[in-house]
This record gives C-alpha cells, sequence and structure tokens, in this order.
C-alpha cells in the first residue's frame, strides 16, 4: 500500500535567492522502486518514477517563477513543460506539488494561467480539497500577508488515493526551508 511508502518520501523544495535545490528523501529500502527523472538540466522540474508490479507513480517537484510580469513567458512555458512531461509518462498516476507562486484562492497575476492549467491538463487541486480555506505556505516578511503558493495537483487516480494531507506551518516561516508533504494516500503500491 502506498500508506506505507508515503510517509518515507518528502517532497522538500528550497529556495535561496534564485538558486533552486530539490531534495526527495525516501528510505533506503525503496531504492529498488525509485528512479531520478532530471528533464534537460530543467532547474525548475525533478521528478521520481515509483515503479512497483502494481503501479507506475510519477511525483514532479517545480519550483515556478515568482509573479512579475517580466516572469509571464517563463511561467507560461514552465507550465507547458510539465504538460508535456504529464502527458508522455507512461501511467495516470502522477502527483505534481511544489511552488508554483500563483494562488488558487486569491487573484494573482499567475492564478490565471495556473486556474487554465489545471483545467485543460484535468488535474485535481487535493490540496483545496483536504486544507482549511484559510491555509497558506508564504508569509511576506515585508507586508506580513499569507499567501497558498504552494499546491499538490494530482491526476484523477492519484487524487483518489490521498486520504489526508498537512502543511508543516512552521516551514512557512522560513522560505528558504518549506516543506508539503502528502500523507497517508493508499492503495497504489503493494510495499
Amino acid at each position: 500500500m502506498l500508506g506505507a511508502l508515503a510517509p518515507s518520501i518528502m517532497v522538500m523544495a528550497s529556495a535561496v535567492v534564485l538558486m533552486v535545490v530539490f531534495v526527495f528523501l525516501w528510505r533506503r529500502s525503496l531504492d529498488p522502486f525509485i528512479e531520478i527523472l532530471v528533464y534537460d538540466d530543467e532547474k525548475r522540474l525533478l521528478g521520481l518514477k515509483i515503479t512497483t508490479s502494481n503501479a507506475t507513480i510519477l511525483v514532479l517537484n517545480v519550483y515556478l517563477p515568482y509573479q512579475r510580469y517580466d516572469n509571464v513567458d517563463e511561467y507560461q512555458a514552465i507550465l507547458g513543460k510539465i504538460q508535456a512531461i504529464s502527458d508522455s509518462f507512461d501511467s495516470s498516476n502522477s502527483f505534481i506539488v511544489g511552488d508554483f507562486n500563483a494562488d488558487l484562492i486569491k487573484t494573482s497575476l499567475f492564478s490565471p494561467f495556473l486556474n487554465s492549467f489545471i483545467s485543460e491538463c484535468h488535474f485535481i487541486p487535493s490540496e483545496i480539497m483536504y486544507l482549511p480555506p484559510d491555509s497558506f505556505t508564504y508569509v511576506s516578511d515585508a507586508h506580513g500577508s499569507r499567501s497558498w503558493l504552494d499546491q499538490v495537483l494530482c491526476t484523477h487516480s492519484s487524487h483518489s488515493s490521498v486520504s489526508d494531507m498537512v502543511i508543516n506551518k512552521n516551514a512557512t516561516k522560513d522560505i528558504a526551508n518549506k516543506m508539503l508533504n502528502l500523507l497517508k494516500p493508499s492503495d497504489l503500491l503493494p510495499i
């Protein structure tokens, strides 16, 4: 069951100024099931392909450009890459997680692009289903305002396997170490 696997894999995105570091953590016993996917030296996308006799799963960690007009073209181009990766993946079990730098609850510069992407790709923003509407993953040092910039987008089959989700509130205070944890998914992997 994926329930045994999920607490073993944590997705972390660390951002320092313009340098981005992705980190996936898992138990060593899961090594035979996991392949790291690098996309043409793309600094904003890193994936895991998890394969067992029962399922193949894509976990794609993303870090999209921050919201400003100069970044609109790059933002849309990266959404296009994510769509191409998802479309070409050999399974319908995908989790696209990370810092999308767009709030799906509040209107922002990139929100329309992300909402359109979600609709076109038939993704489900699972975090909205499992977390309270006042959730946030970013606190502005300048204004103290809160935003929900980190998302968990799932295909229909992956979304149906998620039974719970939490945000590490302590990590949201430090943008250099924020985490989004998927907890208790079930029924995809017989480990």
